[in-house]
């Protein structure tokens, strides 16, 4: 279906007499991903509104009404049919792009990197690289400026489409076009049109939804595994089976959830969500948040979270703590009751009961008896006769609450620092230009170093080194560093992977080869040998994440399967094992392994795995254990969990790029990200 639509700012000029507003009753806009050319996305969107049209019930008659608008995100990859197939270096340009919109500075760079394994595919390639090159660094030093010169393009399309057709406008977001629509919509909101425009997010990538919409990800999709993206919505069984690289890019295209290729409830949801919008239904809320807080056991107050109604669960709280919460809103009950509740939540008193000249709630209860997500409701009035104002979601838990602290920024550098480990006497990390060392996580050192490292440890003797070209390096104070060499490291490709150690043995896992056909290896160190390669595996597979246990070993890959490395019959024997769940990162507490997926597994021997409930939300990234606590970074924030599946942020820094590492050492808790070391404070 195509809808002829007048572009121009000039028009905008004429429309003070509201004599060219169209007929349409809404419009439903679409905005693509990375990869897709203007034609095969204009087809998505017309496609889209048939199967609206026809999943909705929606007449001939009020289906004439509906305009349509492409919000095409374009692509700088050349394939004509919009094709995953990567056969051109170029392509990479969409996903640096991704990657700085996103404040992921590193991330973008870390793709520039990746990008040489598709130029070896090509006969000219001192050109291609020369040309991509540039390209990258002309986009890595525009940065954030270039991002939001393309968000106010973006902004001023959909303020022109609101201008000339009257109702609102649904906006169906796919992967990258989700960060897109984000920015553009904080515009909106400052331009107060943010009330006729709902975001539907497919396949979202970012961490949020700039509207607070329920976002649309199959368990299938890849995109789950983008750094800091928001874990999936809608279960499905399939690609479950070991070779499901294939089945998971499918899975994410966005032909599979108009469809419901992989899982069937995202066509109606899509559907659904675009009837709501198009009725302006989501965006007439009456209650605008809560807001929760709890006491800490060192006697603050903590500001545990807001919940916008609808949305992922708030928290965690204290079971047998009181909570306070606090409604701002509208139509809310004005008589001493406060129609407000929440399930098992005892002891529930109104402590300030709106008025019409204060608008807003105050209540206390204490959540009983179990932990987990409990359900809330605040209604305009008590009883059977209450309409709904909000409905929301709160998580109770049993262990101690995360302190209230903040992040001090104690070092500033536009390197980046990418690596970072604490041993009992100090810190060591790593920018992409030189080595970082601190006793206390507040002054810091700064001096060369010999290549870029890729992670590093402390092994309970030593510091060990992992370098983006797959060097090694030890060192037992920080200050003196010794190379070692990984044998039969020949590939000119090379992706550096994760490193362990149980104090005597240190692992090393890492692909040679090319991106998209890369082998994994596996070397070991035994105590007085030198490095051995124990494992290549075949072309295609991943080797994720690398712990260490009671003297065991285990590596996560892409998939349910897991690596053992165990001391039987002498020596180090190997073997595959099962987890019930893929898993991505794993940890050793000093007495089981955890490992994060969509689900928390765990194992005391690496061998028996145990998946416990889903995640509340998504686990961070370069998770570690402190002795008492899980620490991971999420963007540009740290999370912190007691029992790997409830996880509360504190966000390190608000000016862009991530947080790329933390840890646990002398000084306290200290992380390292895109421009610098920041270090936790406490509130007090």
């Amino acid at each position: 279906m195509t809808k002829h639509t007048f572009i121009g700012v000039s028009l905008c000029l004429l429309l003070s007499s509201g004599e060219l507003l169209l007929a349409q009753q809404g419009t439903l806009a679409y905005a693509n991903g990375v990869m897709v050319q203007e034609e095969a996305a204009q087809t998505a969107l017309d496609i889209m509104a048939n199967i609206y049209k026809a999943r909705e019930g929606v007449s001939a008659e009020e289906f004439a009404k509906l305009n349509t608008k492409l919000l095409y995100n374009p692509t700088a990859c050349p394939e004509p049919d919009g094709s995953l197939t990567l056969s051109d270096a170029r392509c990479l340009l969409d996903f640096l792009e991704a990657g700085i919109q996103s404040g992921h500075i590193q991330a973008a760079r870390d793709i520039w990197e990746l990008e040489d394994a598709l130029i070896s595919a090509r006969s000219d390639i001192e050109v291609a690289e020369e040309l991509l090159q540039k390209a990258a660094d002309a986009a890595i030093q525009q940065g954030e400026a270039l991002v939001a010169a393309e968000t106010l393009k973006l902004f001023r399309e959909i303020e022109h489409e609101l201008a000339i057709h009257p109702g609102y406008m649904a906006a169906v977001c796919h992967s990258q076009g989700n960060l897109w629509c984000n920015g553009a919509y904080a515009l909106l909101e400052g331009a107060a049109l943010d009330d006729r425009v709902t975001l539907i997010p497919v396949a979202t990538p970012s961490h949020s939804v700039a509207d607070g919409s329920q976002h649309i990800t199959a368990e299938c999709d890849p995109i789950q595994l983008v750094f800091g993206a928001l874990s999936f919505s809608y279960p499905t069984n399939e690609c479950e089976q070991q070779d499901s690289y294939k089945c998971r890019i499918q899975c994410h295209a966005m032909q599979s959830y108009r469809l419901g290729t992989h899982a069937p409830a995202t066509a109606k949801a899509i559907t659904s969500a675009i009837s709501d919008a198009l009725a302006g239904v989501s965006r007439t809320p009456s209650v605008h948040y809560v807001d929760f807080y709890q006491e800490s056991e060192t006697g603050e107050f903590l500001w545990v979270g807001d919940s916008g109604c609808l949305q992922s669960p708030v928290g965690p709280i204290r079971l047998d703590v009181p909570v306070t919460f606090q409604i701002e809103g509208e139509n809310l009950d004005v008589t001493p009751a406060l129609a407000s509740w929440i399930h098992d939540c005892d002891g529930m008193t109104v402590t300030h009961p709106p008025t019409a000249e204060e608008p807003y709630g105050i209540a206390t209860c204490t959540p009983r008896f179990t932990s987990g997500i409990k359900e809330g409701l605040i209604k305009d009035r008590p009883g059977e006769d209450g309409r709904e104002l909000c409905t929301f979601r709160i998580e109770v838990v049993d262990q101690p609450i995360v302190p209230c602290s903040t992040w001090e920024q104690v070092l500033s550098t536009s390197y980046g620092v990418q690596a970072l480990a604490a041993s009992p006497t100090g810190y060591v990390g790593f920018t992409r230009f030189g080595l970082l060392r601190s006793i206390d996580g507040d002054s810091w050192t700064t001096e060369p170093f010999p290549g870029q490292v890729h992670k590093v440890i402390w092994t309970g003797n030593n510091f060990l080194a992992l370098g983006k070209g797959m060097e090694i390096w030890r060192s037992d104070d920080g200050v003196d560093w010794q190379s070692e060499s990984l044998p039969q490291v020949r590939s000119l490709f090379k992706y550096p992977g994760g490193i362990s150690s149980n104090g005597t043995t240190d692992v090393v896992t890492g692909s040679l080869g090319g991106y998209l056909w890369s082998w994994p290896y596996i070397w070991v160190k035994q105590p007085g040998e030198n490095w051995t390669l124990v494992y290549r595996g075949g072309a295609g597979s991943r080797l994720r994440d690398v712990a260490s246990n009671r003297g065991s070993f285990v590596i996560t890959t892409d998939h349910t399967s897991i690596y053992r490395g165990g001391y039987e019959n002498g020596g180090l024997e190997w073997e595959w094992v099962d987890a019930s769940q893929p898993v991505r990162e794993v940890v050793s507490t000093g007495s089981e392994y955890v490992a994060f997926g969509n689900r928390v597994e765990r194992s005391t021997d690496g061998r028996s795995w145990v998946g416990s409930d889903f995640l509340v939300g998504s686990a961070p990234s370069a998770i570690e254990w402190t002795g008492d606590r899980f620490i991971g970074t999420r963007y540009r924030a740290v999370s912190e969990s007691f029992d790997g599946l409830s996880w509360t942020d504190s966000v390190v820094t608000d000016t862009g790029g991530g947080i790329r590492a933390v840890a646990d050492g002398p000084g306290g808790i200290v992380a390292v990200g895109d421009y610098g070391v920041w270090k936790r404070r406490s509130c007090n």
